[in-house]
Order: C-alpha cells, then sequence, then structure tokens
C-alpha cells in the first residue's frame, strides 16, 4: 500500500473550478479478499496537462419544466399500497432522474439529465420538488457537448450537492488524433434556490466519472466513481482499466484527500459511498479480472483518512455489481446489487449484509424468468429496509418499477411492480422522516416526452 504525504506529492491531476468546458468546432459467494489484495493508495494531485482544448462558458438555464400527473398501474395486492403523488418531469426528448434528496424543510431534490432543455446535447438537470410534487426550481448546467448527473445529497444548509460526468472536448477529437474521449468528475453546489454556489471538475486525459456524492459531519464531503486517467501505482494506457477513485472535499470542494483502489489487470468502478458512524466510510461498486472478463460486487471500507481498512467481493461464474450500500444502525453493511450467477433469471435482485468487519453474514435474491436489476436501498423503519429497481419479469409493461421490503434477516414482507404500458425504471429510493418515500427515475409510459423523468411519492400504510 502507498500513500504519499502532502508535501512530496507529485503533480498529477488539477481540480479547478468548473467555468469552463470545451466547445466542439462541428456541426447495464463468494470469496473474501485479503485485505491488502489490490488495495493500492495515493495521493494525486496536479494536472495533466492537456492544452489542445477550446474553452466555452457553462451555462445555467432554467428548464421550465411543470409536473404532469402520472397515474400507474399497481401489482395485483398493492392496493394499499398509498400513492401520495405521482408526476413525470420533462420535455419532448429525453429527461432521466438518476437520484433523490429529501431536504429537511419537506421538499425533494431530484438530479439527472436531460436533452430536451439547456445548452448541449446533454446536460445536467437539477430540481426542487414541493411537498405535492410541484416544481419549485428547476435547472440544466452544461454547455455544449455532455454532461450527466448520477447522485445528489441535500446539504445542511438547504440547499443540495450533486455530482456526475462532464464531457472535456479537445479540438483534437475533430482529427481523430485523442486516444479516448475525455471526461472528468463534475461536483456541482447549489443553494436553496437552485443557485449555483461553485463548481469543481476533477480528472486527467481519459474517461473518468463520478457515479456517488454524500455530505460528511463535518459540512465537507465524500464522492465516488472510476478513473482511467490515473492508475494505483501503474501507468494507464489509452482505454485501460478503471481504478476506483474516492476523493474527500472541503466543504468548499477543496480536495483534502483521495484513494485509488485497484490493479493493472483489473478493473474496479464505485457505485456508492456513504459515510459511516466511525468517521470512515463505505464504498460499494464491482470489479473484474483480465483473465474472466466477468464482474464481482466489491465492498470498501475505508477509515476517515482514506486508508484502506477491508475489501471483499461476491459473486459467480457471471455479472454481478453492486450499487448501492448503506450501514444498519447495529453497524452492518447491506448492499443492493445485481447478478446473473445466481437466483431464478437472467438478473436478479441481489442483497448482502455483512458485517462491520467485512464478514458476509448472508446473502439474498429476488427476481423472476426475466431480469431484475436493483438499483437503491433505503431504511424503512423496523428494523426493515426498501428496495427499489426495475423488473421485466413481471408487471403492466416491458419494464415495471419493482419495489421489495425486506426485514433484518433479508426475508421479503412483500414486493410491488409500478408501470404503464411501457418501459419503467427507477434508480433511487429515498426516506423522509415522516416514514414516506420518495422513488425517482424514467418513464416511456407516461408524460409528454419519448423518456420523462418519474417520481413517486409513497406510504405503506396498512400494507400486508
Amino acid at each position: 500500500m502507498k500513500k504519499t504525504s502532502s508535501i512530496a506529492r507529485c503533480a498529477l491531476l488539477l481540480a479547478v473550478p468548473a467555468l469552463s468546458i470545451m466547445l466542439a468546432l462541428s456541426g447495464c459467494d463468494r470469496i473474501a479478499a485479503n485485505d491488502d489484495q489490490d488495495i493500492i493508495q495515493t495521493d494525486q494531485e496536479g494536472s495533466s496537462a492537456v492544452d489542445d482544448t477550446v474553452q466555452a462558458e457553462d451555462t445555467m438555464i432554467d428548464a421550465a419544466y411543470e409536473a404532469t400527473d402520472a397515474a400507474p398501474e399497481l401489482s395485483s395486492g398493492a392496493s394499499s399500497l398509498n400513492i401520495l403523488w405521482s408526476s413525470s418531469y420533462g420535455g419532448e426528448k429525453a429527461d432521466s432522474a438518476r437520484a433523490v434528496a429529501p431536504a429537511a424543510d419537506g421538499s425533494l431534490g431530484l438530479a439527472g439529465y436531460t436533452r430536451s432543455s439547456g445548452a448541449g446535447v446533454t446536460d445536467f438537470l437539477a430540481m426542487k420538488l414541493g411537498s405535492d410534487g410541484s416544481v419549485l426550481w428547476s435547472e440544466t448546467f452544461g454547455s455544449t457537448d455532455n454532461e450527466l448527473a448520477y447522485s445528489m445529497a441535500a446539504t445542511a444548509d438547504g440547499g443540495f450537492i450533486m455530482a456526475g460526468e462532464k464531457r472535456i472536448y479537445s479540438i483534437l477529437d475533430e482529427f481523430n488524433l485523442t486516444s479516448s474521449y475525455r471526461y472528468n468528475f463534475w461536483i456541482i453546489r447549489l443553494d436553496a434556490d437552485g443557485d449555483k454556489a461553485w463548481d469543481k471538475k476533477f480528472g486527467g486525459s481519459d474517461y473518468d466519472a463520478a457515479n456517488s456524492i454524500a455530505q460528511c459531519a463535518d459540512g465537507g464531503f465524500i464522492v465516488a466513481g472510476y478513473t482511467q486517467s490515473f492508475g494505483a501505482e501503474y501507468d494507464p494506457g489509452p482505454h485501460a482499466k478503471k481504478d476506483l477513485w474516492v476523493i474527500r472535499l472541503d466543504a468548499d470542494g477543496n480536495k483534502e484527500w483521495e484513494t485509488l483502489y485497484g490493479g493493472e489487470f483489473s478493473s474496479e468502478n464505485a457505485q456508492s459511498v456513504r459515510q459511516c458512524a466511525d468517521g470512515g466510510f463505505i464504498v460499494a461498486g464491482f470489479k473484474s479480472e483480465a483473465d474472466t472478463g466477468n464482474y464481482d460486487c466489491l465492498l470498501l471500507k475505508l477509515d476517515g483518512n482514506g486508508d484502506v481498512q477491508w475489501s471483499r467481493t461476491a459473486g459467480g461464474a457471471g455479472f454481478d455489481k453492486a450499487l448501492d450500500v448503506i450501514e444498519t444502525p447495529a453497524g452492518n453493511f447491506l448492499t443492493a446489487a445485481e447478478t446473473a450467477s445466481y437466483g431464478a433469471g437472467n438478473t436478479d435482485y441481489y442483497i448482502l449484509c455483512h458485517d462491520g468487519s467485512g464478514t458476509l453474514l448472508w446473502s439474498k435474491t429476488f427476481g423472476g424468468a426475466g431480469f431484475e436489476r436493483a438499483r437503491s436501498i433505503a431504511a424503512a423503519g423496523g428494523g426493515a429496509y426498501m428496495i427499489a429497481g426495475y423488473t421485466g419479469s413481471k408487471g403492466a409493461g416491458s419494464r415495471d418499477m419493482w419495489l421489495v421490503k425486506i426485514n433484518q434477516a433479508g426475508d421479503r414482507i412483500w414486493d410491488r411492480t409500478i408501470g404503464g404500458a411501457s418501459c419503467d425504471e427507477a434508480f433511487s429510493i429515498a426516506a423522509y422522516p415522516d416514514g414516506s418515500f420518495a422513488v425517482a427515475g424514467n418513464t416511456s409510459s407516461y408524460g409528454s416526452g419519448e423518456l420523462d423523468c418519474w417520481v413517486i411519492k409513497f406510504t405503506e400504510t396498512g400494507m400486508q
């Protein structure tokens, strides 16, 4: 394991306010890893020297979206599922909600991306919804290329923080002289009115994407994703395999430390990060080995300084990916994943429970003959948990949102599908303090465009 001091570190990475983007000039069991296996940690700052770019200002544009009522079909037995409201949001083209974040005032933050509004091909989309689903404000952030937001958290000051990826355009792309497209982590902090407080980019000369962000107890932030620009003690070439990348920021977006995790002949990707009760962090994602190409679920525990305490993998001969993780009051970790190695169909929900030292306590699969993909997990009170994703095995359309409630032993309490005649997917679920839930994703069954953001607020009062 290697971690360089802040004094002796080399200049390899640049974190700068994202006040510009480059402008184009034309027209989806197992073995516990050894605690030190493939664990290489570095602190890297500075910049990869890329001077072949044309800069243009990012633009903040009011998306002017309004809520459209969407009355979904519910699976059998769901009459007692109390839907408080169900609304779609979007324009004529494709719009996707990837994260929801309840705020202390009862409002709801939404993050994703839009092709219907904004300055470029795809822009960050941020919305604040009232307690009834009405749009309090909606904003897009981006330039003339691609920006996609994947994660959002409510901040203690009433605002929101979101993270995703941002295309960095090079003039050499026009002549096919670059080895790969260049993306960076893009972090944007918003105040309660949706105005940008600051934004930061982190990345190098290849593809780097942030998939998850959370606010820490001290007011700073933790962000996780992957990098193809930097390697853990090896020099990645063009189109290199991914390394897992975690960055700790202060409240103003300045980097305090970072951790790279991976090996030269494996690929690692972080999908979810949370701060733990002990002040450290839990990271969920997946890894693959070059000789098999299959993915295994990956769970990584860091201390408060970013040092790796332990890592665990889980999976079989197929593709298995962890996509969200939470800590339970008992100090265990519940992971929402998908598996092609176990279960009844092509892919199934795969829920794993590890204790605080990384020992696997149990794992469960849920699914039918088709495919199911778990995307998000939230505490439901009373030792229960709510899992959201989508199913192609049952429901009203080709894909339906699928909610599964489990107890603390992983046994299913109930499950429900929500959707229409077409394709509907859930990517995020969050609990309100009053015990209600918001689930968000996409719909092509309802709304005004080819694909719209879809948010449902519900309670489970009286569910059997």
